[in-house]
């Protein structure tokens, strides 16, 4: 779990998930590391709270194991060291456009080819505390995020397929939902 207060400090804990990347609003990388052992290995695990304080600009990347596993033709896995390096080159590109840039860094490695898990992705960006007016900074950070309530009504989205209603996301569902094609031996 992790709790930002508006002030910018975060706790959190990380019982053998992913390690969550924060990315420095002035550039530096960090790994916020597991801080207990997975759930259920052991039943009197300790399970302790680390803490940061976040800056203006500052992100937080939340992913799942299906993108650092995420596999091209060759095997091989897009791994944290792409995952980082999709992220630093995005620094100067805003929150949505670092989510696209990493979704196109994966897709881009991936080459197309079928992945056995899903690929979860979610990049936050801390506005700070200074508040903002509806439409100003805090507005569009949250548009950033793209969570659908933050985003201003569109009446063909908003019929749409709740899966498919923030357009950011589209894309990986359409991939993950598209209908199985018949391999070599199959008959149609």
């Amino acid at each position: 779990y992790a709790d930002i207060r508006e002030s910018g400090e975060m706790t959190w804990s990380n019982a053998g998930h992913c390690a969550p990347l924060l990315v420095r609003a002035g550039g530096e990388v960090v790994t916020l590391a597991a801080t207990s052992m997975p759930v259920g290995m052991m039943p009197d695990a300790p399970f302790s709270v680390e803490q940061t304080v976040l800056a203006p600009g500052d992100r937080l990347i939340l992913f799942s194991d299906g993108v650092t596993e995420a596999q091209n033709a060759a095997g091989e896995f897009f791994g944290r060291r792409r995952l980082r390096e999709a992220a630093q080159a995005a620094q100067g590109s805003g929150c949505a456009g670092m989510h696209e840039a990493i979704q196109a860094a994966i897709a881009g490695f991936t080459g197309g080819e079928e992945q056995s898990d899903d690929l979860t992705l979610v990049v936050l960006e801390y506005a700070g505390d200074g508040g903002g007016a509806a439409g100003g900074p805090r507005a569009d950070r949250a548009m950033a995020i793209g969570h659908p309530a933050a985003l201003p009504p569109q009446p063909e989205r908003d019929r749409a397929d709740p899966a498919l209603r923030n357009e950011q996301f589209a894309p990986l569902y359409q991939r993950r939902h598209r209908p199985a094609q018949p391999g070599p031996g199959d008959r149609a």
